[in-house]
Order: C-alpha cells, then structure tokens, then sequence
C-alpha cells in the first residue's frame, strides 16, 4: 500500500477552490482531461489534437509541455492515479533527480513519501518540471540509458519555454512530445457541468434544465471574458473567474465591473502566488498600468531591458515603487523574456485591463486618445482597449465618443430591418428554394447534451468570428471556400469590422452597468447597437444582391468545371448556395446582436425598444434574446409567424430555424413541442 501522505499528494488539489456545497473538494470533482498537441517530426513537422487521457495508453514515453497554469501539476497527479492500479508509479520533480540509477531514483521517492513497500518489475516514472533536473550533459545519456531499461512508462513534464530554450537537454528518439492546449468550449462546458453537478446527492435525477441554465449563464461570461486571443482559457483561471463570479457581491472595488473584478482577482492571484504582500499590490498594478499606456502610445507589443529601466525611471520620478520590480513581475509570471531577449506581457488581458486602467484614472487628460481609439476601432487592439475600459469608466464624455463614433459608422447605408419589402429579391428570387428548405424543417427527437456537445466541437472548429466565413460554414459543399471569398469585393470591410467593434463594446456597456446608467442612456446605447448590426446585414446582403448575376455565374462556372451534372442542375445548386449564404449572414447577425446586448437585467429596456420598432429584425433579435436566456417567447413568435409567413418567406424561415435549434439545445416539455408544431406549421 501506498502511504497516507502518497495518497494526499493524489487527492489534493494544491488550489484555494471552495464551493458552496462540499466543503474539501477532490480531484475528479472538477478535473477534466485537457486535449494535447501531438507533435511529430517524422517527416515534416505535424500537429494533430489527442485527448491527454487516450494519450497515457497510447504513447509509453512521452515529453508533456506546458506553460505556466496550464495543468502541468494537476495532470501529473491524475495520471499517477489513473496508473496506480496496474503499474508502481514513481513521481517526483526534476530538481530531485540528481542520480542517474533507477535504485537511487526510487529511494529518493521512497524516503519523500514514507513508503516501505518493495516494488515489483512493473514501474513507470513520471516527473514534473523536468527542465529543473540538475544532471549535467555528461551524466544525462546515461539517465535516459537506465531508465528505459528499468521503467516501462516514463513521462516528463517539461516547461515549454525551457524545452524550446534547452531542446538538445530534452529531446530523445524514443519519446513522443506533447503540449497542453487551452480548454476549448468542448473542454470549458465539461468543467463547468462538473462544477455544478458538485454536491448534488443524485445527479441521474437532477433536474436538467437546471444545469442547463447555469451553464449557458456561465458560458455567456466567459465567451464576453476570454474574447479572441486575450487570455488563455487554462483550468485555473476558469476555475478562479467561476468563483470569482459566485463570490462577486460580497467584498469588492465598485469602481469596477463584475467583469473588471474578474480581471483584477487574476493579476492579483499572479502576485500573491509568487510572494508579494497585500499592501504592495496598488503599487505594483500602478506601474504596471504606466507600462503599459507607454507600449500604447509607443506602438509597441514587447521591449527589451532598457526599454524597461528607463520606463522604471521615468515612473519613479513621480511615484514611488518598489526596487526589484523587475523580479517581481517576472516571477509573478506577469511579464516574461522570450527567446531573443524581449519582455512580453504573458497575458494579453494584462496588457488591455492595465492599459485602460490607466487612461480611465487619467481620463482628464485623455480626449485625444478616446477619440484614437475609436477611430481604430476596427482593429482587434483597439476594440479590446475600448472593451476593457468598459471595465473602469462609465464617464459621459466616453459614452458620448462612443455612441458619436457610432453613428457615423457606415453612415450611408440604411438598417435592414428584414421586411417583406427589403426581403423582395429573396422572397421572389430564391421562393422555391426557400420553400424547399422550410420543408425540411422537422421538430425532431434528439439528445439535448448530444447535440449541445456537437455544436460546441463546431464552435472550437470555427477559428474567425466573422459573418462570410461563418456562412460558408454552414453549407456543405466541395467548392473551395477561398475561390468563393476571393471573387467577392471587401474593399469597405474595414467600416463592417468597425460596426461589429462598436456593437460588442455598446453591448458591454449596458450589460455592465445596467444599475448605474440612466434608463434613457441604456436605450440609447442598446438602439445603437441594434442599428449597426442591421447596417452591417444590409452592408453584407448588399454584396450579394449588387453583384447577383457575377456571383452565380461565377458559382456555375466552378459548378459545371467540378461536378458533372446538368445546367438545370447547376443553376439550382448556384441558387441554393447563394441562399444558404445569404440565409447564414441573416442568422449571425441577430444572433450577434442579441449575443452582444442580451440580459435579463435589460429585458423592460428592450421591451420598450421593440414597441417603437416594429419590424421583422428588431422582433427575431427579441426573439433570440430571450431564447439565449433559455426562455420560449411564445406570443411573440407567434405574432411574428403571423404577420410574416405568407409575404416574407426568408423571415419566416429564420423564425423556424431559430425555434427548432433551440429544441435541439435545451429541454423543451412535450406540451411545447406540440405548440410549436401547430404554431410553425412543422411536422414532428
């Protein structure tokens, strides 16, 4: 047997989790296997996605990377478990090797954990932290020598930084390297179902559309928190927002959003773990503010060690600062030095939340720079700053930037409230392939968490969020999808993209401070948002309707080049395509917008929004809104189907679309399938 401190070493979290209904947590209440990067060299260098748990009785001697917090610690501990029943698993860290014999290698376990016990031929090795082992080049052949001959599993968990740096120290024939990847929303939706199903005496008998609807809220927050690019999605931080999140009304700066708070809680964790105090946070997060509005305004991403010291200076001729800040944010992993000797923020959200912090706290002085960033709003950084200082200012001179910038967007083209007038070319053009599709629509049985998990490993798939590439998703064809983009004219994208910007940043706003900002305000930013997402439906459909004859005679022209059927046969195929694409713009669009400005919170603002705009748009982003928030609108959508269903066949559709995929996602009572049915016109 194993001794008890072994077996507290394999149930030990090593975290400050907490949670409402179990007070001790243990490692498979909340650990989810984590997907790897296989990488193989064995005749160009390839990469190919395998699940971590698969992987530990796939490959016998393997290289794990990972960068800082990516679970390189919790999973050396779950494969310990998971190997403990057929195998004697030693494991230790790399700073402990310090003998190249397998006798000397197990006596070190032996006397770490208390155990008396002979092992038998039977052994596997794991090591966490390898790139800490103190064998020198003369000695480490001779390591890998022995413990192949002695150990039949063997894995390494290896810093990735320090395995790049140092690959001659690391790499061996005879083992496969992987790396550790971000949780996706595959692996983010399955910590979250753990999360809420802790405590719960039953979970075969718990009530579905319970944790249906807590994980949707949760998902919803950590979509608007991850955002593109700016923070990893590793299991700590999740783990850390979600309590953050539970925990969000009862101690905190309400200079800050609930979203800010999130942000804050995570540098300050970087601080706290690596040994700051308490009372020197305000300071360190002030620099690091300073820093990074000086990358800003120097139009930098990453600096090299002058660059540093004179930045240190510069601040401390004015405020006061700790001596070895340098240390402190490199061993809070806040900053890091990459392989050319550059300082890079580990964390793009770092960079945005401080960046923003700064300007909100000297926003005084800040017009020039407000007006900057929304005339660059476009671009991913400036959005992101715009967004995260959301975070920290609901100043009305912001707003006003904001909302004045807004309406000049794509100034000249006019909302596309999807009436049957509007919808004239589709109804006319496309009506026996609308009808066609509408035929097909069937309220069928399907698993919900089925169906739920197919349409998140679709989301992981999708790598832009972008309404063309989203719509040439959605059809299936094998025409390139590049031959398609590449005959269309994106010659005034950058006033779509700047739309979508100022719609997510509009969105926040109101989500964020629902309880600070005058009604009139919240309908103004929400009216807003509405308007610049049916601008860009309108910019987006206009591509297709302009130039209709180009774009299907180009489509035939591929048709009739790749598949051999007739010319009938090839129109009708044209037509579909160009439908479905067009279809697939309309649905992204309400989509994103009721994405953007959804809430329960808002639901008398948008009420009150959708009374003065009676038109088919405003009342399908109601309609999804309220769906986002598990709910069945049924007087509106009947209504709705009403008044559309005979003259506008493209609303009529969307409409089915929308109810039907929501029956697939969530558990609707048999009494409402019925209802649909009957209301829809669908056959079940």
């Amino acid at each position: 047997m194993y001794s008890e401190s072994y077996s507290k070493f394999l149930n030990n979290l090593g975290l400050k989790i907490k949670h409402a209904n179990k007070e001790l947590l243990e490692l498979d209440d909340i650990f989810v296997y984590p997907d790897l990067e296989h990488v193989t060299t064995k005749s160009a260098i390839t990469y190919k996605e395998i699940s971590s748990k698969k992987s530990l009785s796939q490959f016998d001697f393997q290289y794990i990377l990972g960068t800082e917090k990516s679970g390189k610690s919790t999973l050396v501990k779950k494969y310990c478990a998971d190997l403990k029943n057929n195998y004697d698993v030693i494991v230790l860290s790399g700073k402990e090797i310090k003998h190249t014999q397998t006798d000397e290698v197990i006596r070190v376990f032996k006397k770490k954990y208390n155990i008396s016990k002979d092992f038998n031929k039977n052994l596997a090795l794991i090591i966490d932290d390898f790139q800490d082992c103190k064998l020198n080049d003369r000695y480490i052949e001779e390591f890998f020598k022995n413990i192949h001959s002695d150990f039949k599993k063997i894995i390494f968990f290896v810093d990735k930084q320090s395995f790049v740096g140092d690959r001659a120290k690391h790499l061996n024939s005879n083992f496969e390297t992987l790396e550790i990847k971000s949780f996706g929303h595959v692996k983010r939706n399955e910590l979250y179902t753990k999360w809420y199903s802790i405590g719960l005496e039953n979970i075969a008998i718990s009530d579905d559309n319970d944790l249906i609807q807590k994980v949707d809220t949760l998902a919803n927050h950590f979509d608007l928190l991850l955002r593109k690019n700016v923070m990893d999605s590793k299991p700590i931080n999740i783990l850390t927002i979600i309590q953050t999140l539970d925990n969000i009304n009862l101690s905190r700066d309400f200079t800050l959003t609930s979203y800010g708070h999130c942000y804050n809680t995570l540098i300050l964790g970087l601080l706290n773990k690596s040994g700051v105090k308490p009372q020197d946070f305000d300071s360190i997060l002030s620099f690091i503010s300073f820093l990074s509005f000086k990358l800003f305004s120097d139009k930098k991403n990453k600096f090299n060690n002058s660059y540093l010291y004179l930045t240190i200076e510069k601040y401390k001729e004015s405020y006061i600062l700790l001596e070895d800040i340098e240390t402190i944010l490199l061993n809070s992993n806040i900053l890091y030095i990459n392989e050319r000797d550059e300082y890079l923020f580990s964390q793009p959200y770092i960079y945005f939340f401080c960046c923003s912090r700064y300007i909100a706290n000297n926003q005084n002085n800040m017009s020039d720079v407000i007006e900057k960033l929304c005339n660059g709003i476009h671009t991913e950084h400036y959005a992101n700053i715009l967004i995260f200082l959301v975070h920290h200012s609901t100043s009305s001179e912001f707003l006003e930037k904001i909302l004045s910038h807004g309406s000049k967007i794509l100034s000249s083209i006019t909302p596309h409230q999807l009436t049957a007038s509007e919808n004239h070319y589709f109804n006319n053009n496309f009506r026996d392939v609308i009808e066609n599709e509408m035929k097909l629509i069937r309220l069928e049985e399907k698993n919900i968490f089925s169906e739920r998990n197919k349409l998140l490993k679709e989301k992981d798939k999708l790598s832009d969020d972008h309404p063309i590439d989203t719509a040439l998703e959605d059809f299936e064809t094998d025409i390139s999808k590049d031959d398609i983009k590449e005959n269309l004219e994106f010659n005034e994208m950058q006033d779509a993209n700047s739309a979508f910007r100022c719609l997510e940043v509009l969105g926040q706003i109101a989500k964020n401070n629902y309880g600070s900002l005058q009604k009139d305000r919240l309908q103004g930013l929400i009216t807003e948002s509405y308007v610049l997402g049916l601008k860009s439906l309108s910019f987006f459909l206009d591509i297709f309707i302009k130039s209709d004859s180009e774009v299907k005679d180009f489509m035939l022209s591929i048709i009739k080049e790749r598949k051999l059927i007739s010319d009938d046969e090839a129109l009708k195929l044209a037509e579909k395509m160009i439908f479905q694409i067009c279809n697939s713009i309309c649905q992204y669009m309400i989509n994103f917008i009721s994405k953007s400005t959804a809430s329960s919170y808002l639901e008398p603002i948008i009420n009150e929004i959708i009374s003065k705009n009676d038109n088919p748009a405003y009342r399908l982003i109601f309609i999804q809104s309220q769906l986002r928030l598990g709910k069945l609108p049924k007087v509106e959508i009947r209504e709705l189907y009403q008044d559309e269903k005979d003259n506008n066949l493209l609303v009529t559709n969307l409409l089915k679309r929308m109810i039907i995929n929501f029956t697939y996602i969530h558990k609707v009572e048999l009494k409402d399938k019925n209802w649909i049915a009957s209301n829809l016109h669908i056959s079940h």
